[in-house]
C-alpha cells in the first residue's frame, strides 16, 4: 500500500480502528513516516551524514548541534587527525556523529546506559561511520559493579537526566565500570579526549579514571558539571593529574574544559 492510500485509509477511519481492521497498515505508515523524518548533519569542513531521527527530543538534538553548545564543537574542531574521543553519556549520539564528521580519521567510542536512547546511538552511528566508531551500553563511575539507571521518561527517544542510582520510580539494571577498568582491564582503546555528560555523577567519574589521566595520550577533557561546588572539586581532581582548566562556564557550571599541564624539559 502507498503512502498516499495509507494517508487516504487514516482520513476515512481512525487510527485505532484502523489498527483493528489492518494493524500492518498502521505499522506500514510509521515505518513511511520515519523514512520521511530525515535531516542532514554537516560539519564544517568536514563531512555530511543524512539521519533518520524516530522523536522529536532526538530531532532537536541534531537540529540544534552546532548552536546549544559552541564551546563543544570549538573543542571538537580542535582535535588532531588521529583524535580517538570517549564519549560518556553520549545519548543519541549527536557529539561523537560530529567528530566522526569533522576529521575523517576520528575514532569514537560512545558509552550511553539508557536503552531507548543508545538503540537510537547504535543506528545514527550505523549511518555515519560504522568502521570508526563502536558503542557501548555501559554507565560509568568511580568503580566497576552492577547498578540501576533511573529512567527520567521511559520509552522516549533522546531523553536527559537519567541517572544512575537516581530516585526515578523507572529503573533499569545496567553494567556499571571506571573508566580505569575499561581501558586497563577490557581494552577499550586509550582516548586522546573525554566527554563527560551524565547529570550528576561526573565527580565520581573523573575519581575512576585517576590512572588513564596520567597516560600521556590523554590531552584534554569537557566535563558538564553541575554547580559551581562540582566545578571546584573538578578542578582539585584534574590538577593532581596535571591538567589545567583552558575553559570554564561564566556560572561556573555548566561544561569546563581541561587540558593537559605541559611538561618543561
Amino acid at each position: 500500500m502507498t503512502i498516499n492510500a495509507l494517508i487516504k485509509r487514516c482520513c476515512e477511519i481512525s487510527l485505532d480502528r484502523l489498527f483493528q481492521v489492518s494493524p500492518l497498515s498502521v505499522y506500514n505508515l510509521e515505518r513511511v513516516i520515519r523514512g520521511s523524518a530525515a535531516i542532514s548533519v554537516a560539519a564544517p569542513l568536514g563531512g555530511r551524514v543524512e539521519l533518520h531521527p524516530i522523536s522529536f527530543a532526538e530531532y532537536s538534538r541534531f537540529l540544534r548541534l552546532l548552536s546549544k553548545e559552541p564551546e563543544t564543537i570549538r573543542w571538537i574542531d580542535g582535535f588532531g587527525p588521529d583524535a580517538v574521543l570517549l564519549d560518556i553519556g553520549a545519548n543519541v549520539g549527536v557529539y561523537s556523529i560530529y567528530t566522526l564528521l569533522r576529521h575523517a580519521q576520528a575514532r569514537v567510542i560512545s558509552l550511553e546506559p539508557e536503552p531507548m536512547n543508545f538503540s537510537r546511538l547504535v543506528d545514527n552511528l550505523q549511518r555515519t561511520d560504522p568502521l570508526r566508531a563502536v558503542a557501548y551500553p555501559f554507565a560509568v563511575s568511580a568503580n566497576t559493579a552492577l547498578g540501576q539507571l533511573a529512567q527520567n521518561r521511559p520509552g522516549e527517544y533522546g531523553t536527559s537526566f537519567n541517572q544512575l542510582g537516581g530516585t526515578n520510580t523507572f529503573k533499569v539494571g545496567c553494567f556499571v565500570c571506571s573508566v580505569d577498568d575499561l581501558i586497563d582491564n577490557f581494552g577499550i582503546p586509550v582516548p586522546t579526549h573525554i566527554k563527560i555528560d551524565v547529570d550528576g555523577i561526573e565527580v565520581d567519574i573523573v575519581k575512576g579514571m585517576s590512572r588513564t589521566l596520567r597516560r600521556p595520550e590523554v590531552a584534554s577533557v569537557l566535563v558538564e558539571s553541575q554547580s559551581a561546588e562540582m566545578t571546584s572539586q573538578l578542578v582539585r581532581l584534574f590538577a593532581e593529574a596535571s591538567f589545567v582548566q583552558s575553559h570554564a562556564s561564566i556560572e561556573q557550571s555548566g561544561n569546563q574544559i581541561f587540558v593537559k599541564r605541559a611538561v618543561r624539559g
